[in-house]
């Protein structure tokens, strides 16, 4: 594989290129077209991973970018993949990653979504409801399989009547602060599932996700 991968297209016009590419555009590429400097790509995660402490697990969401080589060289450098839809789901897999390096995110997953991910031999998921616990513990045990899922938490209040918000106040994403860790462990004992500390959704606040923990654990939910 070269360091230098081509995309080309209309939509390439939008971008402009910060420098040219390193190698000559290969016979066919329809320009104007993107560049990706994979020696970048590879250069940034050593960097990411040199802050991080062992054991820690990298996921490249290929929301950011789903080009295949992309995917694939972070990969071979140790990464994992998030995905979040279908599409996603078939990239990761087009791109090498094997199903049991995939995590399955998202809120509002249906159960043909679920069934697709299983089916494949996605193992990981992270749900962002009380309710998705339960969706995916019907999934497993229709396919007769033990799944692994973190239960993602919003401090500011989950996603009662909320819009698609990057923030720490009511968003589609994280079940409400409130409520998960009573109903996890009422859940916990499944056969078909196995739990995963708490995953925080937390962008603004940097104080709610100690409170998150405050609260998890005088209610007997200690993070991992």
């Amino acid at each position: 594989m070269t360091d230098t991968v081509f995309r080309g297209g209309p939509a390439a016009a939008r971008a402009a290129a910060p420098r040219p590419p390193a190698a000559p555009v290969p016979p066919g590429t329809t320009t104007p077209a993107y560049v990706y400097d994979l020696a970048v790509v590879r250069s940034a995660y050593a960097r990411l991973r040199s802050w991080l402490p062992e054991p820690s697990e990298l996921y490249y969401s290929l929301k950011a970018n789903p080009h295949p080589a992309v995917v694939s060289t972070l990969h071979e450098l140790g990464c994992r993949a998030e995905v979040s839809s279908p599409g996603e789901l078939d990239a990761a897999l087009q791109a090498g990653v094997p199903a049991h390096d995939i995590l399955y995110t998202g809120p509002g997953k249906r159960d043909e979504d679920l069934d697709r991910a299983l089916e494949a031999g996605v193992r990981g998921f992270a749900v962002d409801s009380v309710h998705g616990v339960g969706q995916l513990d019907r999934a497993a045990a229709r396919h007769g399989v033990n799944v692994a899922y973190l239960l993602r938490v919003n401090p500011g209040g989950g996603s009662r009547g909320a819009g698609l918000r990057m923030t720490g106040d009511p968003s589609a994403f994280g079940a409400d602060a409130d409520r998960p860790p009573r109903a996890v462990h009422r859940r916990r004992a499944r056969p078909y599932r196995r739990s995963s500390p708490l995953s925080g959704h937390q962008h603004r606040r940097r104080g709610g996700a100690l409170q998150l923990l405050r609260r998890g654990d005088h209610r007997g939910a200690r993070p991992a």
